[in-house]
């Protein structure tokens, strides 16, 4: 049961995070503890892929033995975007892949056999430890954010069930946590796999969740004889929004932007965007109200009581933020576009990416969330 205010709700996560933690053994909770990584600053790590599909404790990592120069995951081209990624590319020790580290923690937009994350992967849990961290992540997110979760890794599942050169399913999943998880110092939980990096920073009893990584494939799948768009309502809202601009708001919001590319993507937590794009100010009351929804599908995926201040502090700056477009202004019923957007404003980024392979933008997706200037809570720390 989920509290409705901050610090109870902080509270629930440190029990929850405590009860998951005593369900391990000691010497599997040194492999799920790391030190938070106070003084540490987030850089980019790069990553060679081993000839197997990867398995606990045998990632491919820096200078190993990688792929063919030039050559992808799947047998495709490698370079930016392949694989759906900045930063993939051939290169004289294999094919480079890219992630995100903060201290011992990593979190990137590839497969776990590609770039390893630190912690205990799911498939290694017993039933009563998945039920506990599962447990974790419940309290962690909101409903929504939950189901977004549960939905990626089940797309992602699909994959596995087909046969996939490369770590993935539930099983590959990975959780770790830095710090204890206590009121008196800062502690952060990890949680990700090959289309999702979750990263929320615990201070007191204050929550930010970002960077944050949300991707899907295949984007609209069968599980259970019912037909899921794990992450349909991003993309069908920043249509809805696009289907309401006038021909002059449709001219600034749209900008001459590669679709696949995340400017902001894993290793690039200081890159440098001039704001472009429609302004909230020169949006109708209507349009701001749709943009606000739409930054909630990011912003909102933590519990209500800690996002609550998050939310707020987009929605009083929704007339600062930007709202920019590249790609078609239409997209088939009940199916993902295949357009990149963008929202900036003073400390929002979102972007949102279709990938051009593995079953092509309609299928396949990524998206990142910053929080400039906070992200991994680093005012608060």
């Amino acid at each position: 049961m989920q509290s409705s205010t901050a610090s109870g709700q902080s509270e629930v996560i440190r029990t929850a995070a405590s009860r998951f933690v005593r369900t391990l053994a000691s010497e599997r909770q040194a492999r799920i503890i790391y030190p938070f990584p106070t003084h540490e600053t987030p850089t980019m790590a790069k990553f060679t892929r081993k000839s197997g599909p990867g398995e606990p404790g045998d990632p491919g990592g820096p200078g190993g033995s990688g792929a063919p120069m030039g050559q992808g995951p799947l047998g495709g081209p490698g370079g930016l975007g392949s694989h759906g990624g900045p930063g993939g590319s051939g290169g004289p020790d294999g094919f480079a892949f890219v992630g995100e580290k903060y201290g011992q923690a990593i979190w990137t937009n590839f497969p776990v056999s590609d770039v390893p994350r630190p912690g205990l992967r799911m498939g290694e849990l017993t039933v009563s430890e998945r039920d506990a961290a599962h447990g974790l992540l419940k309290t962690v997110l909101s409903p929504m954010g939950y189901q977004k979760v549960l939905d990626i890794m089940a797309a992602d599942q699909t994959l596995d069930d087909a046969g996939t050169p490369y770590a993935s399913g539930y099983d590959a999943y990975t959780f770790a946590l830095f710090g204890q998880p206590v009121a008196s110092s800062p502690w952060m939980l990890q949680f990700g796999g090959h289309h999702l990096g979750l990263n929320v920073t615990f201070v007191g009893d204050k929550a930010v969740c970002a960077p944050l990584h949300t991707g899907i494939l295949p984007s609209k799948f069968v599980k259970n004889g019912k037909t899921i768009r794990g992450l349909g309502r991003e993309n069908d809202k920043a249509f809805d929004l696009v289907a309401t601009l006038t021909a002059a708001q449709l001219q600034a919001a749209t900008i001459d932007h590669d679709v696949s590319s995340l400017v902001f993507g894993p290793g690039h937590p200081d890159a440098k965007l001039a704001p472009v794009g429609l302004r909230g100010s020169d949006m109708s009351e209507q349009q701001r109200t749709l943009l606000f929804s739409l930054a909630s599908e990011w912003a909102g995926i933590l519990n209500d009581a800690h996002s609550a201040p998050r939310l707020e502090e987009i929605r009083r700056s929704l007339s600062d933020t930007r709202f920019a477009w590249s790609g078609p202004t239409t997209h088939e019923p009940d199916m993902n576009g295949e357009s990149y957007f963008r929202l900036h404003g003073p400390s929002l980024l979102i972007e949102h990416a279709p990938q051009d392979n593995q079953g092509g933008y309609k299928l396949h997706v990524h998206s990142v969330m910053r929080d400039l200037g906070n992200d991994y809570a680093k005012q608060l720390v």
